[in-house]
Protein backbone atom coordinates (compact mmCIF):
# COMPACT_ATOMS: atom_id res chain seq x y z
CA UNK A 1 0.00 0.00 0.00
CA UNK A 2 1.41 3.36 -1.06
CA UNK A 3 -1.33 5.62 0.25
CA UNK A 4 -4.38 5.45 2.55
CA UNK A 5 -6.71 8.32 3.42
CA UNK A 6 -7.92 9.37 6.91
CA UNK A 7 -11.16 7.42 6.49
CA UNK A 8 -9.11 4.23 6.13
CA UNK A 9 -7.32 4.97 9.40
CA UNK A 10 -10.61 5.76 11.15
CA UNK A 11 -12.27 2.57 9.94
CA UNK A 12 -9.42 0.09 10.38
CA UNK A 13 -7.51 1.57 13.32
CA UNK A 14 -4.25 1.54 11.37
CA UNK A 15 -2.53 4.90 11.03
CA UNK A 16 -1.04 6.13 7.76
CA UNK A 17 2.46 5.16 8.86
CA UNK A 18 1.32 1.69 10.02
CA UNK A 19 -0.48 0.93 6.76
CA UNK A 20 1.82 2.35 4.07
CA UNK A 21 4.35 -0.24 2.97
CA UNK A 22 2.19 -3.15 4.16
CA UNK A 23 0.47 -5.74 2.01
CA UNK A 24 -3.32 -5.23 1.68
CA UNK A 25 -3.64 -8.57 3.49
CA UNK A 26 -3.14 -6.42 6.61
CA UNK A 27 -6.93 -5.99 6.83
CA UNK A 28 -7.95 -9.31 5.30
CA UNK A 29 -10.43 -11.32 7.35
CA UNK A 30 -10.68 -15.09 7.18
CA UNK A 31 -14.45 -15.05 6.74
CA UNK A 32 -14.51 -13.98 3.08
CA UNK A 33 -14.56 -17.11 0.86
CA UNK A 34 -11.38 -17.77 -1.13
CA UNK A 35 -13.45 -17.85 -4.32
CA UNK A 36 -14.25 -14.16 -3.84
CA UNK A 37 -10.56 -13.22 -3.73
CA UNK A 38 -9.87 -15.46 -6.72
CA UNK A 39 -12.55 -13.68 -8.74
CA UNK A 40 -11.24 -10.29 -7.54
CA UNK A 41 -7.68 -10.91 -8.73
CA UNK A 42 -8.76 -12.50 -11.99
CA UNK A 43 -10.88 -9.43 -12.75
CA UNK A 44 -8.37 -6.68 -11.90
CA UNK A 45 -5.31 -8.40 -13.38
CA UNK A 46 -7.26 -8.70 -16.62
CA UNK A 47 -7.78 -4.92 -16.55
CA UNK A 48 -11.36 -4.89 -15.26
CA UNK A 49 -12.92 -3.27 -12.22
CA UNK A 50 -14.14 -5.56 -9.43
CA UNK A 51 -17.12 -4.70 -7.24
CA UNK A 52 -18.09 -6.72 -4.19
CA UNK A 53 -18.31 -7.18 -0.42
CA UNK A 54 -15.36 -8.07 1.78
CA UNK A 55 -15.43 -9.10 5.43
CA UNK A 56 -12.30 -7.36 6.70
CA UNK A 57 -10.56 -7.12 10.06
CA UNK A 58 -9.60 -4.03 12.04
CA UNK A 59 -6.37 -3.58 13.97
CA UNK A 60 -8.11 -4.61 17.21
CA UNK A 61 -9.42 -7.81 15.58
CA UNK A 62 -12.97 -6.59 15.10
CA UNK A 63 -14.58 -7.67 11.86
CA UNK A 64 -16.33 -5.18 9.60
CA UNK A 65 -17.93 -5.18 6.16
CA UNK A 66 -16.65 -3.19 3.18
CA UNK A 67 -18.26 -2.65 -0.19
CA UNK A 68 -15.21 -2.33 -2.44
CA UNK A 69 -14.56 -1.10 -5.96
CA UNK A 70 -11.02 -2.02 -7.06
CA UNK A 71 -9.72 -0.91 -10.42
CA UNK A 72 -6.29 -1.11 -12.13
CA UNK A 73 -4.29 2.02 -13.05
CA UNK A 74 -2.45 1.81 -16.37
CA UNK A 75 0.61 3.63 -17.66
CA UNK A 76 0.95 5.09 -21.16
CA UNK A 77 1.80 1.69 -22.57
CA UNK A 78 -1.31 0.10 -21.09
CA UNK A 79 0.62 -1.75 -18.39
CA UNK A 80 -0.90 -2.08 -14.92
CA UNK A 81 1.20 -0.15 -12.43
CA UNK A 82 -1.13 0.30 -9.44
CA UNK A 83 -4.56 -0.58 -8.12
CA UNK A 84 -7.02 1.88 -6.64
CA UNK A 85 -9.41 0.61 -4.01
CA UNK A 86 -12.44 2.63 -2.89
CA UNK A 87 -14.18 1.02 0.06
CA UNK A 88 -17.37 1.92 1.90
CA UNK A 89 -18.03 0.61 5.41
CA UNK A 90 -21.40 -1.20 5.20
CA UNK A 91 -21.26 -2.94 8.58
CA UNK A 92 -24.41 -1.30 9.93
CA UNK A 93 -26.35 -2.17 6.79
CA UNK A 94 -25.22 -5.80 6.91
CA UNK A 95 -26.12 -6.07 10.59
CA UNK A 96 -29.56 -4.61 9.88
CA UNK A 97 -30.06 -7.11 7.06
CA UNK A 98 -29.06 -9.97 9.38
CA UNK A 99 -31.46 -8.77 12.07
CA UNK A 100 -34.25 -8.58 9.50
CA UNK A 101 -33.42 -12.08 8.28
CA UNK A 102 -33.47 -13.45 11.83
CA UNK A 103 -36.80 -11.78 12.55
CA UNK A 104 -38.29 -13.25 9.36
CA UNK A 105 -37.06 -16.68 10.43
CA UNK A 106 -38.41 -16.18 13.95
CA UNK A 107 -41.81 -15.03 12.67
CA UNK A 108 -41.98 -18.07 10.41
CA UNK A 109 -41.14 -20.26 13.39
CA UNK A 110 -43.83 -18.56 15.46
CA UNK A 111 -46.35 -19.23 12.70
CA UNK A 112 -45.40 -22.92 12.80
CA UNK A 113 -45.77 -22.90 16.58
CA UNK A 114 -49.24 -21.37 16.29
CA UNK A 115 -50.20 -24.13 13.88
CA UNK A 116 -48.81 -26.76 16.24
CA UNK A 117 -50.74 -25.15 19.10
CA UNK A 118 -53.98 -25.51 17.15
CA UNK A 119 -53.13 -29.14 16.37
CA UNK A 120 -52.24 -29.81 20.02
CA UNK A 121 -55.59 -28.35 21.11
CA UNK A 122 -57.42 -30.57 18.64
CA UNK A 123 -55.47 -33.68 19.68
CA UNK A 124 -56.00 -32.96 23.37
CA UNK A 125 -59.74 -32.71 22.75
CA UNK A 126 -59.81 -35.92 20.70
CA UNK A 127 -57.71 -37.87 23.21
CA UNK A 128 -59.89 -36.89 26.15
CA UNK A 129 -62.84 -39.01 25.03
CA UNK A 130 -60.99 -42.33 24.47
CA UNK A 131 -59.12 -41.89 27.75
CA UNK A 132 -62.41 -41.39 29.57
CA UNK A 133 -63.74 -44.52 27.83
CA UNK A 134 -60.68 -46.53 28.86
CA UNK A 135 -61.22 -45.56 32.50
CA UNK A 136 -64.93 -46.44 32.30
CA UNK A 137 -64.49 -49.76 30.52
CA UNK A 138 -61.61 -50.86 32.76
CA UNK A 139 -63.50 -49.92 35.93
CA UNK A 140 -66.49 -51.86 34.64
CA UNK A 141 -64.36 -54.90 33.88
CA UNK A 142 -62.77 -54.76 37.33
CA UNK A 143 -66.15 -54.49 39.07
CA UNK A 144 -67.52 -57.46 37.12
CA UNK A 145 -64.39 -59.51 37.82
CA UNK A 146 -64.67 -58.82 41.56
CA UNK A 147 -68.10 -60.48 41.58
CA UNK A 148 -66.51 -63.72 40.44
CA UNK A 149 -65.52 -66.02 43.33
CA UNK A 150 -62.33 -67.17 41.60
CA UNK A 151 -61.16 -63.78 40.38
CA UNK A 152 -57.41 -63.59 39.73
CA UNK A 153 -55.92 -61.02 42.18
CA UNK A 154 -53.06 -60.27 39.81
CA UNK A 155 -55.49 -59.49 36.98
CA UNK A 156 -57.47 -57.18 39.27
CA UNK A 157 -54.23 -55.41 40.19
CA UNK A 158 -53.39 -54.93 36.50
CA UNK A 159 -56.86 -53.47 35.82
CA UNK A 160 -56.61 -51.10 38.79
CA UNK A 161 -53.18 -49.98 37.60
CA UNK A 162 -54.56 -49.43 34.09
CA UNK A 163 -57.26 -47.16 35.52
CA UNK A 164 -54.69 -45.11 37.43
CA UNK A 165 -52.45 -44.74 34.38
CA UNK A 166 -55.38 -43.71 32.18
CA UNK A 167 -56.50 -41.17 34.79
CA UNK A 168 -52.97 -39.80 34.90
CA UNK A 169 -52.92 -39.51 31.10
CA UNK A 170 -56.30 -37.74 31.20
CA UNK A 171 -54.96 -35.28 33.78
CA UNK A 172 -51.95 -34.50 31.55
CA UNK A 173 -54.18 -33.99 28.51
CA UNK A 174 -56.50 -31.83 30.60
CA UNK A 175 -53.54 -29.75 31.72
CA UNK A 176 -52.47 -29.25 28.10
CA UNK A 177 -55.99 -28.22 27.08
CA UNK A 178 -56.18 -25.81 29.97
CA UNK A 179 -52.79 -24.29 29.15
CA UNK A 180 -53.42 -23.71 25.45
CA UNK A 181 -57.06 -22.66 25.76
CA UNK A 182 -57.66 -19.03 24.76
CA UNK A 183 -59.62 -17.23 27.44
CA UNK A 184 -60.24 -13.73 28.69
CA UNK A 185 -57.65 -12.58 31.20
CA UNK A 186 -59.90 -13.14 34.20
CA UNK A 187 -58.11 -12.28 37.42
CA UNK A 188 -58.77 -14.43 40.45
CA UNK A 189 -57.07 -15.58 43.61
CA UNK A 190 -54.20 -17.86 42.58
CA UNK A 191 -52.33 -20.24 44.88
CA UNK A 192 -48.76 -20.11 43.61
CA UNK A 193 -47.90 -23.54 45.04
CA UNK A 194 -50.74 -25.02 42.95
CA UNK A 195 -49.26 -23.36 39.86
CA UNK A 196 -45.87 -24.91 40.68
CA UNK A 197 -47.32 -28.39 41.10
CA UNK A 198 -49.35 -28.25 37.88
CA UNK A 199 -46.35 -27.11 35.83
CA UNK A 200 -44.13 -29.80 37.32
CA UNK A 201 -46.78 -32.40 36.50
CA UNK A 202 -46.61 -31.30 32.85
CA UNK A 203 -42.82 -31.41 32.70
CA UNK A 204 -42.13 -34.39 34.98
CA UNK A 205 -41.53 -36.86 32.14
CA UNK A 206 -39.29 -34.40 30.26
CA UNK A 207 -37.16 -33.88 33.37
CA UNK A 208 -36.84 -37.62 33.98
CA UNK A 209 -35.81 -38.25 30.36
CA UNK A 210 -33.06 -35.67 30.82
CA UNK A 211 -31.93 -37.27 34.11
CA UNK A 212 -32.80 -34.09 36.03
CA UNK A 213 -33.80 -34.16 39.68
CA UNK A 214 -36.46 -31.68 40.76
CA UNK A 215 -36.41 -30.38 44.32
CA UNK A 216 -39.16 -28.22 45.82
CA UNK A 217 -39.31 -26.11 48.97
CA UNK A 218 -42.83 -24.71 48.95
CA UNK A 219 -43.73 -22.63 51.97
CA UNK A 220 -47.07 -23.54 53.58
CA UNK A 221 -49.82 -21.09 54.40
CA UNK A 222 -48.86 -18.64 51.65
CA UNK A 223 -51.36 -15.92 50.76
CA UNK A 224 -52.79 -15.91 47.26
CA UNK A 225 -51.89 -13.55 44.44
CA UNK A 226 -54.48 -11.89 42.25
CA UNK A 227 -53.89 -12.85 38.66
CA UNK A 228 -54.42 -15.13 35.70
CA UNK A 229 -53.41 -18.67 36.64
CA UNK A 230 -52.82 -19.71 33.01
CA UNK A 231 -50.48 -16.78 32.38
CA UNK A 232 -48.55 -17.46 35.58
CA UNK A 233 -48.25 -21.10 34.57
CA UNK A 234 -46.79 -19.92 31.26
CA UNK A 235 -44.14 -17.89 33.10
CA UNK A 236 -43.14 -20.82 35.29
CA UNK A 237 -43.23 -23.22 32.35
CA UNK A 238 -40.75 -20.98 30.51
CA UNK A 239 -38.42 -20.81 33.51
CA UNK A 240 -38.49 -24.54 34.21
CA UNK A 241 -37.98 -25.51 30.56
CA UNK A 242 -35.11 -23.03 30.26
CA UNK A 243 -33.54 -24.64 33.34
CA UNK A 244 -33.92 -28.10 31.81
CA UNK A 245 -32.37 -26.91 28.53
CA UNK A 246 -29.49 -25.21 30.38
CA UNK A 247 -28.60 -28.50 32.08
CA UNK A 248 -28.60 -30.64 28.93
CA UNK A 249 -24.87 -30.06 28.19
CA UNK A 250 -23.86 -30.70 31.82
CA UNK A 251 -22.01 -33.99 32.35
CA UNK A 252 -19.64 -33.30 35.23
CA UNK A 253 -22.16 -32.70 38.05
CA UNK A 254 -25.67 -33.55 39.18
CA UNK A 255 -28.48 -31.95 37.24
CA UNK A 256 -30.76 -30.41 39.83
CA UNK A 257 -33.65 -28.01 39.31
CA UNK A 258 -34.97 -26.49 42.53
CA UNK A 259 -38.10 -24.42 43.06
CA UNK A 260 -38.83 -22.42 46.19
CA UNK A 261 -41.72 -20.21 47.30
CA UNK A 262 -41.56 -17.73 50.16
CA UNK A 263 -42.56 -14.30 51.41
CA UNK A 264 -39.61 -11.98 50.83
CA UNK A 265 -38.43 -8.96 52.78
CA UNK A 266 -40.75 -6.65 50.83
CA UNK A 267 -43.78 -8.66 51.90
CA UNK A 268 -44.25 -10.01 48.39
CA UNK A 269 -44.66 -13.60 47.34
CA UNK A 270 -41.47 -14.78 45.65
CA UNK A 271 -40.81 -17.78 43.45
CA UNK A 272 -37.19 -18.84 42.96
CA UNK A 273 -36.08 -21.24 40.19
CA UNK A 274 -32.47 -22.43 40.37
CA UNK A 275 -30.62 -24.77 38.02
CA UNK A 276 -27.14 -26.27 37.87
CA UNK A 277 -26.71 -25.68 34.16
CA UNK A 278 -24.26 -23.68 32.07
CA UNK A 279 -25.11 -20.46 33.90
CA UNK A 280 -25.37 -16.78 33.00
CA UNK A 281 -22.58 -14.26 32.74
CA UNK A 282 -22.84 -10.84 34.34
CA UNK A 283 -23.27 -9.36 30.86
CA UNK A 284 -26.06 -11.76 29.85
CA UNK A 285 -28.21 -11.46 32.98
CA UNK A 286 -29.52 -7.89 32.41
CA UNK A 287 -30.28 -8.55 28.71
CA UNK A 288 -31.81 -12.01 28.97
CA UNK A 289 -35.37 -10.63 29.14
CA UNK A 290 -35.02 -8.51 25.98
CA UNK A 291 -36.97 -9.68 22.94
CA UNK A 292 -35.04 -11.91 20.51
CA UNK A 293 -32.15 -12.35 22.96
CA UNK A 294 -31.42 -16.01 23.64
CA UNK A 295 -28.56 -18.19 24.84
CA UNK A 296 -29.97 -21.22 22.99
CA UNK A 297 -28.97 -21.98 19.42
CA UNK A 298 -32.53 -22.92 18.49
CA UNK A 299 -34.32 -20.44 20.72
CA UNK A 300 -36.58 -17.62 19.57
CA UNK A 301 -35.62 -15.31 22.42
CA UNK A 302 -39.26 -14.55 23.17
CA UNK A 303 -40.13 -16.75 26.17
CA UNK A 304 -38.46 -14.61 28.82
CA UNK A 305 -39.58 -11.37 27.18
CA UNK A 306 -43.19 -12.58 27.27
CA UNK A 307 -42.68 -13.75 30.86
CA UNK A 308 -41.50 -10.30 31.90
CA UNK A 309 -44.55 -8.70 30.27
CA UNK A 310 -46.88 -11.11 32.11
CA UNK A 311 -45.19 -10.60 35.48
CA UNK A 312 -45.16 -6.82 35.14
CA UNK A 313 -48.85 -6.85 34.13
CA UNK A 314 -49.44 -8.56 37.49
CA UNK A 315 -47.61 -5.73 39.28
CA UNK A 316 -44.57 -7.91 39.90
CA UNK A 317 -40.89 -8.14 38.99
CA UNK A 318 -38.73 -10.82 37.36
CA UNK A 319 -34.95 -10.91 37.30
CA UNK A 320 -32.04 -13.27 36.82
CA UNK A 321 -28.65 -13.67 38.42
CA UNK A 322 -25.70 -16.02 38.32
CA UNK A 323 -25.99 -19.16 40.39
CA UNK A 324 -22.40 -18.77 41.57
CA UNK A 325 -20.02 -21.49 40.46
CA UNK A 326 -22.76 -23.27 38.49
CA UNK A 327 -26.13 -22.47 37.01
CA UNK A 328 -28.51 -19.56 37.11
CA UNK A 329 -31.23 -18.28 39.43
CA UNK A 330 -34.49 -16.67 38.34
CA UNK A 331 -36.73 -14.73 40.72
CA UNK A 332 -40.39 -13.82 40.30
CA UNK A 333 -41.83 -11.45 42.89
CA UNK A 334 -45.60 -10.82 42.99
CA UNK A 335 -47.77 -8.66 45.26
CA UNK A 336 -50.02 -10.71 47.52
CA UNK A 337 -53.79 -10.46 47.26
CA UNK A 338 -55.54 -8.51 50.01
CA UNK A 339 -58.99 -9.80 49.14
Amino acid sequence: MEYVNPAFAETTGYSFDEAVGQNPRLIKGNETPRAVYKELWQTITAGGTWHGELHNRKKDGTLYWDYAAITPILDGAGKITHYLGIQTNITERKEAEERARQRDSELAHMARLNTMGEMASMLAHELNQPLTAIVGYTNGAARRLRTQPEADPELLQVLDHTVEVAKRAAEIVGGIRKFIRKEDNARQAVHINTVVREVLDLLDSEARRSDISIETDLASGLPTVEGDAIQLEQVLLNLVRNGIDAMQPVTDRNRILSLRTLINGDGELELVVRDTGVGLSAEEAPRIFDAFVTTKSSGLGLGLSISRTIVESHGGRIWAESGGEHGAVFHVSLPVSHV
